[in-house]
């Protein structure tokens, strides 16, 4: 589960949505991903989200981040829709701890470093068209997120440091034949991930 534990178990969690949600569940079951705690609720009409988020979380961070979702599925991006309660809130409360509901999207989780070149490249596409939705999102500018992690001055940034990197690799020599053998061995296996990577840079 969660970075932080969670208080809630099946029969809090089934009133809290027939109560707050007028959501009757059928089925609930733990997701062990993230640092909130997520419930997988199977209802009669569709299957729906729990997160429980952790104390640290207040309600200005949780608004922001629903707003941005909400402003992304304006934009045509498939995002998870949020559920809100009878009286119209975005978010519910247990034990001072913020629990969302959304509709559940069905998918399958990408482990770190095991997509191949195809697939990574259409991870970057979904980055892309994220990217380019959150330009219309006023709010976000006063951060300058955008500039600071997403921009093309970023990328070459990043670009040159990896071409940097290539050129003192290629440039390093061994004594003894033994270590330079070795050393090429590994040097060129690291001069073509450091291509890979310039190539999903660009």
């Amino acid at each position: 589960m969660g970075v932080q534990k969670t208080s809630l178990n099946k029969e809090k969690i089934k009133n809290i949505l027939q109560n707050e949600y007028d959501i009757t569940p059928i089925e609930i079951s733990p997701i062990n991903r993230g640092t909130a705690n997520i419930f997988k609720i199977v209802a009669l009409d569709k299957c729906y989200i729990l997160k429980e988020f952790t104390n640290k979380r207040t309600e200005k961070t949780v608004m922001k981040e629903i707003d941005i979702i909400n402003f992304l599925q304006e934009e045509n991006i498939k995002v998870p829709k949020y559920v809100k309660t009878i009286n119209g809130s975005f978010y519910t409360k247990n034990e001072d701890r913020i629990i969302i509901v959304q509709e559940f999207i069905d998918g399958y989780v990408v482990q770190d470093n095991t997509r191949n070149y195809e697939e990574t490249m259409e991870c970057a596409r979904i980055l892309g068209n994220l990217t380019k939705a959150l330009l219309n999102y006023n709010k976000l500018s006063d951060e300058n997120i955008l500039e600071e992690q997403f921009s093309k001055a970023r990328l070459q940034q990043g670009i040159q440091e990896l071409q940097e990197l290539k050129q003192k690799l290629q440039g390093m020599s061994c004594s003894s034949n033994s270590m330079k053998n070795l050393a090429n061995k590994y040097t060129e296996q690291i001069i073509k991930d450091i291509d890979y990577k310039i190539r999903i840079c660009k």
